[in-house]
């Protein structure tokens, strides 16, 4: 409420507020051009034909100052407005008007301040125009070339009033002797002195809620006690209303939220706080459905008791729709997934055609809100990789998930493009859902939780049992563990998936926390860990990974202790330990600094698997095992090496103390026990160019234990038989023709 000079033209303001000051005492208001340059004081800078020293007229120059020149004159730094070089008899001048606001009557005192200097030697002058007599005053002057920064004060305290003109100006001019010189001016100002206020109401601002402003001695505008509005109640957002000075207590619902869903919403009362809200009601109206409120969904499950209990419903999404977007065709789809997954429910399904689909999008979204997701709902089937024009689902063709006429693409570049600090955090979530919930078609990328505690940037699964298949998984990132996916305590089986380019501390492509995980025909490639599973990490669950593949991943970042498992690792830490079982498991190029293929600290059974052509830094270039109980049967570990290949053939294929049984390992000396192992070349088709089948006369034919093939393992990693001839190979494939020998005639 105190009455300043408009705060366009009043810059830095020096006030001392005292009750009974004393009248020796006077406010001081400062004018320059650090603010809105331009716009309410004038500059201009130019040459002054045969200009007269005094000046004899208060004319202007013909350059007016631009936005450039205003900022060049704005503070004490290294920027300056020059006037340019001047010559042929003229001088080099500037001029610098400000509109003051308080009354000439009350000014004691002006003081100029101005810093600058000229480019050669010569006399710069300060001038000050005195209205009263039509002519320039005097303010300071200096000689000699000096560089920018250079000030020049000057002080008028004889009737200072005189030198502010009838519309209200006080005039600054700055002049150089010198002919072929330049004028520089790096900053200017004027300080007015006197009496702020003679009664109250000079003080008066016109606000209310910061209370009544006083005149202090005839002199200071002392400011008013502001109102405090504070009914006590944390819930309430209180402020004080202009421009009658009232209390407004606005209640703050957000502020009572538990963070829970089933139990309502609560809300704040003004009078009596926070109030509990009333409890979801997921009732249905239907005897045969189990109705149940899902807390991680925040959504009600109807979940039906009977086949035929309710009739399921189909959404369609297609982003370029242009119908009545309901989704209830392809016509008129839902152009956002979001929308689509708000509409559904149990038993129902989702089709969603081709396209760029981002979690941020849809009614209930914020646009670049990183925690957008798509949360899958419970017992709803959500499908992808449609052209939009299938009337059933046998009609899609995943045949490859990088078709571009039906890619369908979950994508979390949500910010600035190809900036992994802005995406989503999680492109997917799960939680709390049952097996009959899907998610089969999609790419999902992008996703980044780049937060050191940061898990499963492109999918994150809380709990529950969902299926995800079919789905290329690539380019997503996690601070801490499973840049693809990262599974917490859920039960997820995820079949047919690719994992590509994903990248976190550990599991680059997947981490396991304390769930148990299913994995059936996937592909780990290229993923990086920085420290541990470049592929995959198990860390305390329980993983069944089987027909996979583990393709150049790697874990080379985190050193010679941390780097350990480039395609796969199984964590033990104290007493706690993962365990996994790999049945049909191909490891071929993965690197580290222990474990190329595969490094197991915890439990881990390895069944019917081929590793071959890994690399590690120091040890176990194919298997190794530390502190854990390990057992590989019906094995191959080929070509695989460690540093600069000098240790022992043997030691590059397997390293540790793992129970070894019906395998094939180069070099194998027979140190390490076990039954039925061989070191005979396994005869592979063509290793050079990736083709690990074996060939007719390989000892890996028929050489394996049937006993350690599960009986639901019936094919073998191309899908063909996995037991030939009555006995099992060694390795990931079952030679397929007839192996028996000859008979002599």
């Amino acid at each position: 409420m105190i009455s300043w000079p408009s705060k366009e033209k009043v810059i830095a303001i020096t006030l001392w507020c005292v009750v009974g000051v004393p009248s020796s005492i006077a406010y001081g208001t400062t004018y320059d051009f650090s603010t809105r340059a331009g716009a309410d004081r004038f500059a201009y800078g130019n040459a002054i034909s045969q200009m007269a020293i005094p000046p004899e007229s208060n004319t202007i120059p013909a350059t007016v100052f631009g936005p450039a020149d205003y900022a060049a004159v704005a503070s004490s730094d290294d920027s300056r407005y020059g006037t340019g070089v001047v010559e042929g008899g003229d001088v080099a001048a500037t001029r610098f008007v400000f509109p003051i606001t308080e009354l000439s009557a009350t000014i004691t005192q002006i003081d100029i301040l101005w810093e600058g200097g000229a480019d050669q030697d010569g006399i710069y002058f300060v001038w000050l125009w005195n209205a009263d007599t039509g002519s320039y005053a005097l303010a300071a002057s200096s000689s000699g070339a000096v560089p920018p920064d250079g000030i020049t004060t000057g002080t008028f305290t004889a009737n200072p009033s005189r030198f502010v003109d009838a519309l209200g100006n006080l005039t600054i001019l700055v002049n150089y002797s010198a002919e072929g010189g330049e004028l520089l001016t790096d900053y200017v100002s004027v300080t007015i002195t006197g009496p702020q206020c003679s009664i109250d109401e000079d003080c008066d601002d016109g606000l209310a809620c910061n209370g009544d402003e006083m005149c202090v001695d005839a002199l200071l505008c002392e400011p008013g006690t502001p109102i405090v509005c504070d009914d006590g109640m944390p819930c309430t957002a209180d402020s004080c209303v202009e421009p009658l000075g009232i209390c407004d207590y606005a209640p703050g619902h957000a502020a009572c939220d538990n963070g829970t869903f089933c139990d309502g919403a609560e809300v704040c009362d003004p009078v009596a706080g926070c109030l509990p809200g009333t409890s979801v009601d997921c009732d249905d109206g239907i005897a045969c459905t189990t109705d149940v409120c899902n807390e991680f969904g925040d959504a009600c499950d109807n979940i039906p008791d009977a086949p035929g209990c309710i009739t399921p419903a189909t959404w369609y999404v297609d982003a370029d729709s242009v119908g009545a977007n309901d989704g209830t065709s392809w016509q008129d789809a839902f152009t956002t997934l979001q929308d689509a997954l708000a509409a559904s429910a149990y038993s129902d399904e989702i089709w969603t055609a081709a396209g760029i689909y981002k979690p941020d999008e849809g009614a209930d979204q914020t646009s670049g809100d990183a925690a957008a997701t798509f949360l899958l709902r419970n017992g709803v089937a959500v499908y992808g990789h449609f052209l939009g024009t299938e009337a059933s689902l046998a009609e899609r063709d995943l045949a490859d998930l990088s078709d571009p006429l039906r890619q369908t693409i979950l994508g979390g570049d949500i910010g600035i493009p190809g900036n992994g600090n802005d995406n989503s955090r999680h492109v997917v979530a799960v939680g709390e859902v049952d097996d009959t919930t899907l998610l089969d078609g999609f790419t999902i990328r992008d996703g980044s939780d780049w937060n050191v505690l940061g898990y499963g940037g492109g999918v994150y699964i809380g709990s529950g049992s969902p299926t995800i298949s079919n789905c290329a998984i690539t380019a997503n990132n996690a601070g801490a563990g499973g840049g693809g996916v990262y599974n917490a305590v859920g039960t997820p089986t995820l079949i047919n998936c690719t994992f590509t380019g994903n990248t976190a501390d550990f599991g680059g492509g997947m981490a396991n926390g304390y769930g148990t995980a299913v994995l059936i025909d996937c592909t780990f490639t290229n993923n990086q860990a920085d420290e541990k599973g470049g592929g995959m990490t198990e860390l305390f669950g329980n993983s069944t990974l089987t027909n996979c593949r583990f393709f150049d991943n790697d874990t080379l970042g985190g050193g010679f202790q941390n780097s350990m498992g480039g395609g796969m690792y199984v964590h033990q830490f104290g007493g706690s330990f993962g365990s996994a079982t790999m049945i049909n498991c191909l490891f071929s190029g993965n690197a580290s600094a222990h474990g190329g293929g595969m490094l197991a600290m915890g439990w881990s059974a390895v069944a019917n698997c081929t590793f071959i052509e890994n690399s590690a830094t120091y040890d176990s270039g194919g298997f190794g095992s530390f502190f854990s109980v390990a057992a590989v049967t019906n094995s191959i570990l080929w070509g695989n090496t460690v540093g600069a290949g000098t240790s022992p053939l043997e030691g590059q294929q397997i390293f540790g103390t793992p129970v070894i049984n019906n395998s094939c390992i180069q070099g194998w000396t027979g140190g390490l026990g076990g039954v039925g192992n061989t070191g005979a070349d396994p005869l592979s088709a063509n290793p050079g160019g990736g083709d690990f089948h074996l060939s007719t006369g390989s000892a890996c034919i028929g050489g394996g234990d049937n006993t350690a093939v599960p009986p639901s393992v019936t094919t073998d990693l191309d899908g063909d038989p996995r037991i030939v001839n009555g006995t099992v190979d060694m390795g990931v494939y079952e030679f397929q023709a007839d192996a028996s020998p000859i008979p002599t005639v």
